[in-house]
């Protein structure tokens, strides 16, 4: 029986691969990619010809192919960028986390709700502001007083005249918006794109 609805299954139920439907598609790429195939049909015709005006049409619908699916895939992480940001000013932090998720995270992952034996949201945040709190701690006892002397005297040293530069919000925010992406994270594991998603909220 089972194996008689596995062939039924193989014969009468499309299969397409996870990466085949993409959301950006549009009839206007189609038609592109029917003239770049009538376009490469018709050039290998005529013998694959590397110049004259059947290579030049090939070439141009090529690349008019080529940059349209460029733009369309753009313009779809614009719109989810877009989108995320709109959660994210409203505070509406479940939808935010919803399309941060389908866009950035495997589908079968799932928000951990238990951590080292405990159990609920509060037990495993607290589970990870215990990890990320030991994370960094200073080399030698009194770290942090021995940088603040470092830095008092090096304030001393600075002419009378000199005003130290007025860090506002503003000025925060900036800095952490022109952050680089796709770059490695420190030893907390945060990537500079949760800290940007993040900054307004921060």
């Amino acid at each position: 029986m089972v194996h008689c609805l596995n062939n039924a299954a193989t014969y009468c139920i499309p299969v397409f691969k996870s990466v085949v439907q993409k959301h950006w598609w549009t009839p206007e790429l189609d038609e592109l990619k029917h003239k770049c195939i009538i376009a490469a049909h018709t050039w290998k015709c005529f013998g694959r010809l590397r110049s004259g005006d059947v290579n030049t049409n090939r070439v141009r619908c090529k690349m008019k192919y080529k940059n349209a699916i460029k733009d369309a895939t753009s313009s779809a992480n614009i719109m989810f960028n877009d989108r995320r940001f709109d959660y994210l000013f409203k505070k509406d932090n479940t939808s935010f986390w919803k399309t941060w998720r389908k866009k950035l995270c495997t589908q079968n992952l799932k928000a951990a709700s238990t951590l080292n034996a405990n159990s609920g949201d509060d037990s495993v945040r607290a589970e990870f502001t215990k990890y990320y709190a030991s994370i960094f701690q200073p080399n030698f006892t009194n770290a942090n007083i021995h940088d603040k002397t470092e830095t008092l005297d090096f304030l001393k040293q600075a002419p009378d005249n000199y005003a130290s530069p007025f860090i506002d919000l503003h000025t925060v925010q900036n800095c952490v918006l022109n952050l680089k992406n796709n770059k490695a994270s420190g030893h907390d594991g945060i990537y500079n794109e949760h800290i940007k998603m993040q900054a307004m909220t921060f």
